[in-house]
């Protein structure tokens, strides 16, 4: 619409409404969107991308595959170059292994979480069961308009 056609069903039709700006300008913007509109694909899929941050500078950790088998992570040195020791997945395994393990969980918690999950599920459901009723009311409202409108013509 920005140049005075649009889309509808597939096709392009040419409205009437005056353009904001000219096709060429259009087309431009867009070659110029598309070059930023890149995905970015890893060749490799490494345990612990994205979780970790650097703990001197702050910026996110990558990781790298040395030798073919073996892993490092460190700091990406996006805002400095800071002195972080690089450090092997091996070593991050059996370090968050034992955060993960040392996390225990009472009895009297978990109930009240499993209770609590099953209230917001519930709840969720009954939403769920509510917004499909109205769209299905909606729906048999437009489609009784559309028969009126049919007999009317």
């Amino acid at each position: 619409m920005y140049y005075g056609d649009f889309r509808w069903h597939g096709k392009i039709y040419r409205g009437i409404h005056e353009p904001i700006i000219t096709k060429g300008l259009f087309q431009a913007a867009q070659a110029i969107m598309k070059r930023y509109n890149v995905v970015r694909t890893t060749k490799m899929d490494f345990a612990f991308r994205g979780l970790f941050t650097c703990g001197l500078c702050g910026t996110a950790f990558t990781a790298e595959r040395k030798k073919g088998r073996y892993v490092y992570y460190h700091c990406s040195f996006s805002k400095t170059r800071c002195k972080n020791n690089y450090f092997r997945e091996e070593v991050l395994d059996e370090r968050l292994g034992a955060i993960i393990k040392a996390i225990q969980i009472d009895a009297d918690v978990l109930n009240v979480l499993t209770d609590g999950l099953k209230e917001s599920h519930s709840q969720e459901k009954v939403y769920h069961e509510q917004a499909i009723t109205s769209l299905h009311q909606t729906y048999q409202r437009i489609q009784d308009k559309l028969d009126r409108a049919y007999n009317d013509k």
